[in-house]
């Protein structure tokens, strides 16, 4: 019986994760389809995410083991520069509000960063 619990648990935590990645909600069930232009939000949102990730390790690393991360905060650089036209482009074709709202939110996130970074 025991056993039974623990594989029913862990099939439902590696169901949670699925979706959390695959979607960006923890949920077991997945929602209906997403619109094509939220999906591509929500990858939109995802690298900036890893671009704020990465920043955030190559300032950890200079500190940390006093490295010069030069490189690395530069490709962080480009990369938040490469995003803000993309999300600027969605922006402009985006049609859904609720989708719009979001991703001005995103674009607001993306000029803070950019601004933290000296930009």
């Amino acid at each position: 019986m025991k056993k039974l619990i623990l594989v029913v648990v862990v099939v439902l935590a590696g169901l949670l994760v699925y979706n959390y990645l695959t979607q960006g909600r923890w949920t077991l069930i997945p929602g209906g389809s997403a619109s094509p232009e939220a999906v591509q939000l929500q990858d939109l949102q995802r690298q900036f995410d890893a671009l704020k990730q990465e920043y955030s390790q190559a300032t950890r690393a200079a500190a940390v083991g006093g490295l010069d991360t030069t490189a690395d905060i530069e490709g962080v650089m480009s990369g938040v520069q490469a995003l803000e036209k993309k999300v600027d482009k969605f922006l402009a074709s985006v049609k859904d509000p609720k989708v719009r709202e979001e991703a001005s939110a995103l674009r607001r996130k993306v000029e803070s960063f950019k601004r933290s970074l000296g930009m």
